[in-house]
């Protein structure tokens, strides 16, 4: 059922579907193989199904250091997986579940975030990414000895264009339309990234609040990261992280950082992602010493304006790493929640080199010497 393929079959699947995330693309998983120096690699494959439907899964393979063996990831960093296909072909229920099952024995250690925005079902019986979190909730964890984190995102539908939204923001003295006003008035402006130099200053916000996060995040990306979201076209290097070319121009826009200026200084930025239909806030910055501005605010309605008169569907804030305020400032735009739990097996040989590496890491840390 399942065989792999090469990354020329995930770029012509990635085009031919209608309906996917950037975190399902064949860029995402290469920059993270030329970010980590050949770590994480892209190993797709294709799955037949009885009933003649043929998909591609995206999946990125990570070596752990010492021969320890591997864990796959539906995409890096945790983010959105999922299958692609050509256009009309749509899996069932049953379909999709056996699928994901048939995956997690392929694969002995995966990681899998389900991307709510996959069509399941027709259209009689469509089928939400609650009901398919259920499902697995009732049958797969018992039977594949798989973990099951509940997670949601919170996301705009512009099926009926910016102006709706915005009408939908203007109600009350606090509304957010006020606080758009309230930006606008004070000057706050918000532009594309153009220079290193503007780059220099995304990354200096960064650093900045790194020191203020408690408990400091999972991951922190060096500046080669963010020279790699700028770098020119999806190549496909394998294993070098040099210095990237930058061009803010080039032909690839699904990969942008945005920033918000006030008196020509830049006070918060955000990089957005671009899939089908699709668009992500991937990772954000601000400066709390001009959040009475609100140019956070301002920044991302700029960007959820951008994203309508695109023609995409959706605009996703992405999940919120359980932060409830964080959450909660989403949902003050009006942003709808979907679910989208991750799945996560380790095999015994992984668990075992997985703490035995954070217990190193730890003892390093009270004595290098």
């Amino acid at each position: 059922m399942l065989k792999p393929v090469g990354i020329k079959e995930w770029h012509d699947y990635y085009r031919m579907t209608e309906t996917a995330s950037y975190f399902q693309s064949p860029g995402w998983s290469e920059l993270w193989n030329r970010y980590t120096n050949g770590q994480f690699r892209g190993e797709p494959l294709l799955a037949e199904l009885p009933s003649g439907k043929t998909v591609l899964i995206p999946l990125t393979r990570q070596s752990l250091r010492g021969r320890a063996g591997s864990i796959w990831h539906a995409a890096p960093a945790g983010t959105y997986g999922g299958w692609l296909a050509e256009p009309g072909v749509v899996l069932t229920v049953e379909e999709a579940m056996m699928l994901i099952k048939e995956l997690f024995t392929y694969c002995g250690s995966l990681t899998y975030r389900l991307f709510p925005m996959t069509p399941v079902g027709d259209e009689n019986r469509p089928v939400s990414s609650l009901d398919i979190r259920n499902l697995l909730k009732n049958s797969f964890d018992s039977l594949h000895q798989t973990a099951i984190i509940d997670d949601h995102t919170r996301f705009i539908d512009c099926a009926n264009g910016y102006d709706a939204i915005l009408r939908s923001w203007a109600a009350g003295k606090g509304s957010m339309k006020a606080k758009l006003n309230k930006a606008e008035r004070a000057g706050v402006h918000i532009r594309r990234l153009a220079t290193e130099q503007d780059l220099e200053l995304y990354y200096d916000l960064y650093q900045s609040a790194l020191q203020r996060w408690t408990p400091p995040p999972a991951h922190i990306y060096s500046r080669i990261y963010f020279e790699l979201i700028m770098a020119t076209g999806n190549q496909s290097a394998h294993g070098t992280s040099k210095r990237e070319d930058f061009n803010p121009d080039r032909v690839d826009s699904s990969r942008q950082i945005w920033l918000a200026e006030y008196d020509k200084k830049i006070i918060a930025g955000a990089i957005i992602l671009t899939g089908k239909q699709h668009m992500t806030y991937w990772h954000g910055v601000s400066d709390p010493a001009y959040q009475s501005l609100r140019p956070v605010n301002l920044l991302i309605a700029t960007l959820i304006k951008h994203c309508c008169s695109s023609g995409l569907r959706w605009f996703d804030f992405n999940p919120s790493m359980g932060i409830t305020g964080v959450d909660r400032f989403k949902q003050s735009f009006g942003a709808l929640q979907a679910h989208c739990p991750v799945l996560e097996k380790r095999t015994i040989g992984v668990r075992i080199s997985t703490f035995a590496g954070k217990l190193l890491s730890r003892l390093y840390k009270k004595d290098p010497g």
